[in-house]
Formats: structure tokens, sequence, C-alpha cells
């Protein structure tokens, strides 16, 4: 639901609910498969315009780094205008993430609240 909510207040042409491979920030944590996760994600959004699942982290393999998918997604098109869509509770650690420099030159954060939760204030370069 946040997902087309941010794709029709933003404008987005489409959203892709990209599934890590191997998450960093579980890293020696017990997760479930990739490949389960990416047909969870199918399932949830098939049939709902402008939401897709991506298998991109999964298809490069190894650990799985925004800045890097990023960059993926641009050299694929060049002139694509990306957005980072995350949650709050994500927002404030944006600073910890790999190369977080490159994920402000490359996206436009839009930050995703819950109904009740306190705002957040995050400014590049995190």
């Amino acid at each position: 639901m946040a997902a087309v909510n941010v794709r029709h207040a933003v404008g987005l042409d489409r959203i892709l609910l990209v599934v890590a491979n191997a998450p960093w920030q579980k890293s020696g944590r017990r997760i479930s498969p990739a490949a389960d996760r990416l047909a969870v994600v199918e399932a949830a959004v098939a049939g709902t315009d402008g939401v897709e699942a991506s298998g991109i982290e999964i298809d490069r393999g190894g650990e799985s780094f925004t800045a890097d998918t990023l960059e993926q997604l641009v050299a694929e098109e060049p002139d694509r205008e990306l957005f980072l869509v995350v949650g709050a509770d994500v927002a404030t650690d944006l600073h910890t993430w790999r190369r977080p420099d490159v994920v402000a030159r490359l996206a436009t954060l839009v930050v995703v609240t819950r109904s009740g939760s306190p705002s957040v204030e995050v400014r590049p370069p995190w």
C-alpha cells in the first residue's frame, strides 16, 4: 500500500521493490533464501499497476548495497531519474550505509512515515 501511495503522491512511473540478495544489515543472521523472498514480493504486487518486484540484487549476487544498485540502474538508463523510498525507521540510519554520498547523488530520498509516528529530518549526505 505504501508503494502505491508513494507512486501516486510523487508522480512516479513505477516503483521497484528490490529484494536484497545478501542484506549486509543482517550479516551473520539466518534469513530466508533470496529466491523465496522475491517470490513473496512478486505475489504481493501481482496485478498492482506500476509496482514491480525486482531481483536486480539477486542477479548481481554477493552482498547487497543500495549504492551498487543505483549505479547499475543509472548505467542501464542514464537519463532515468531515481527516487529511493525508505521507511522513517531506516532513514535515520542512512549515514551508516555503504557509500551514502553515492546514494544521495544518484537518488532523491522519499521517507515514508506511519500514521502517528514522529516525523524525521534527513539531509544528505546522511
